[in-house]
């Protein structure tokens, strides 16, 4: 019976350690301009700050039109840095809101983060197409590696009971 109890122990420490990495998540703590609040006109550059430091070439922003269109944008961040500057973006004639899509991974661990962030425009943009950038106080959410995290401790708790039942139907 020891035996049973150590083997389920040691097989319960390796899912609970092995999905430690999958539940490191990276967050955005600001943004300027605010995202969700209307601005008046549309930012010239956006800057979001994050919570750890980001690898520049596995991080990747998307600037999407209410059409669910890709704008165009740049995107710069240097080594170890945490935050994110995003200038200038194209928004069509008649934008009123627009989301911009990170997916961050930290520098040097296996730290990720991913969401969208919305931006409010108090009027449509008209005219020749406006730079623009935004960010906001609003955190970003990333529940990609906490689902996935959890997947992997329910599947070694199930692990773990199955184990255990067919141990005890041959004793």
């Amino acid at each position: 019976m020891k035996r049973r109890a150590w083997v389920a122990l040691l097989t319960v420490l390796t899912g609970v350690l092995s999905c430690a990495p999958a539940l490191a998540v990276i967050s955005v703590t600001g943004t300027e301009p605010p995202a969700g609040v209307p601005l008046s006109a549309p930012p010239s550059e956006i800057r979001m700050r994050f919570d750890k430091p980001i690898e520049p070439r596995m991080t990747t922003i998307t600037v999407i039109d209410a059409r669910g269109r890709a704008l165009s944008g740049v995107a710069q961040v240097a080594e170890g840095d945490r935050e994110i500057v995003l200038r200038p973006i194209a928004l069509p004639n008649g934008t009123d809101r627009f989301l911009v899509k990170y997916d961050v991974m930290g520098e040097g661990t296996r730290d990720r983060g991913e969401g969208l962030l919305e931006f409010l425009l108090a009027a449509p943009v008209s005219g020749a197409p406006a730079g623009a950038g935004v960010g906001g106080d609003v955190p970003g959410r990333s529940v990609g590696w906490g689902i996935a995290g959890m997947a992997v401790l329910v599947l070694g708790g199930l692990s773990v009971w199955a184990v255990l039942r067919v141990a005890r139907r041959r004793a």
